[in-house]
């Protein structure tokens, strides 16, 4: 059964093959990729090595099939500053990483790459090799997404999974660029952070096959906005395909 999404974009992608005709998109995933995601705070004093580091990923890969995404965990807001970007669910998807690995802790900055062996997500020769590594595989199935303007700041979307979809997930986020903040407390006090591909809004839905709506909040900048969607065994959280679709001069 297809599906839809809610957003409108200028004609062109990242990557893959691209339909675009009027208010309407398609996008469909072709050949390997990488999706990159941090764990990271902004009252963890390790975090802006990390966080530099995925802004430079991003830059270097820009246009290419790297698809990274920063979550914002809350676990350090009791040291005296709440990270505006902080949400508990992104705190849960961390921790479900570490049971599925066995593991009691959870740390930051974290690394993980196509959902496989985490590591400190400061280490710049680790993350480019784990890149380098995800880049010369082969994708586990192949995603399509068809993009419809429904209102302002309101779209529908439409996404197919074509592979092994039993025991999967959906992942859809909406990811921001170009972001500071100035923290007055904690561990980076007096400090002004800069982030690149923040997740400001994320969605997991059991079937690969999925119509959606999706409104952008007023507080995000479409033209510094990005829509990831990857799809994930459940047993293990291994990423199986991925796409992203820029999100550019949205119209009424």
């Amino acid at each position: 059964m297809a599906r839809w999404v809610c957003l409108f974009v200028c004609c062109w992608l990242v990557p893959g093959s691209v339909y675009a005709k009027k208010r309407e998109l398609v996008v469909k995933s072709q050949g390997s990729f990488a999706v990159l995601e941090l764990f990271t705070s902004q009252g963890c004093s390790s975090c802006p090595p990390a966080d530099h580091l995925l802004s430079k990923i991003v830059r270097r890969y820009k246009g290419k099939s790297v698809f990274a995404l920063s979550f914002h965990v809350d676990y350090w807001d009791h040291l005296g500053w709440r990270d505006p970007f902080g949400r508990r669910a992104f705190t849960a998807y961390q921790q479900r990483y570490a049971a599925i690995r066995r593991s009691r802790q959870v740390y930051t900055p974290q690394m993980i790459v196509n959902g496989r062996d985490p590591f400190v997500g400061s280490n710049r020769k680790l993350a480019l090799s784990r890149l380098k590594r995800a880049l010369r595989s082969a994708p586990r199935g192949r995603l399509s997404l068809r993009l419809r303007m429904h209102k302002r700041r309101l779209f529908k979307g439409s996404i197919i999974f074509q592979g092994k979809t039993k025991r999967t997930l959906l992942r859809v986020a909406l990811v921001e660029r170009q972001l500071r903040r100035k923290v007055l407390r904690g561990e980076n006090a007096g400090r002004t952070l800069r982030h690149d591909n923040v997740v400001r809004l994320f969605r997991t839905y059991q079937s690969t096959h999925k119509t959606f709506l999706m409104r952008i909040p007023k507080t995000i900048q479409p033209k510094h906005t990005s829509l990831i969607v990857y799809v994930q065994r459940r047993r293990d959280l291994r990423v199986l395909a991925g796409l992203e679709v820029p999100l550019q001069k949205l119209r009424p």
